[in-house]
């Protein structure tokens, strides 16, 4: 080596730096992809909470284009047929991963008609998934126009 050689070298890292560089950098990784996980995992329950509404709307509009009004019913009684003593609307969402027919109802309303809503906490819920969308409500108006709420109801973002 020559006098001006010594100078221009540049130092190695040490190994440690290395691996822990690595590390930082796949400890970055996995976080972003757990959040964007969570983000298409809620999106996947509220859809489809939003999608019973829709088949629950459907239905009511046709009771009341045959009745001249809007059924109500109560939670767990959506899969009943219309004429029987707990009347429902004869819709089966056993199929469903995260909402059966235990967390649909429909009350009437005097300003909107009615307003269906799914539950994710309500009792008796035995989709497959029901675990993971117990914070999960969402609302459908006659009109069509629906809301839902990650935290029980606590806030709501409108479903466009």
């Amino acid at each position: 080596m020559q006098e001006g050689d010594a100078a221009r070298t540049v130092p190695r890292a040490r190994p440690i730096a290395w691996v822990a560089a690595i590390l930082l950098a796949g400890v970055i990784v996995a976080a972003t992809a757990v959040s964007g996980y969570r983000t298409r995992a809620r999106h996947r329950q509220v859809a489809e909470a939003v999608a019973g509404l829709a088949a629950i709307r459907r239905t009511e509009r046709v009771q009341f284009a045959e009745n001249n009004a809007y059924l109500p019913v109560a939670p767990g009684a959506i899969q009943h047929d219309p004429a029987d003593a707990r009347p429902g609307l004869g819709l089966d969402f056993k199929d469903n991963s995260y909402f059966d027919g235990n967390c649909f109802s429909v009350a009437a309303d005097k300003a909107f008609g009615f307003i269906a809503t799914c539950d994710g906490a309500a009792p008796g819920n035995a989709a497959p998934e029901a675990a993971a969308a117990a914070g999960i409500r969402a609302e459908m108006r006659s009109s069509g126009e629906a809301r839902f709420s990650h935290d029980g109801g606590s806030s709501w973002t409108e479903w466009k």
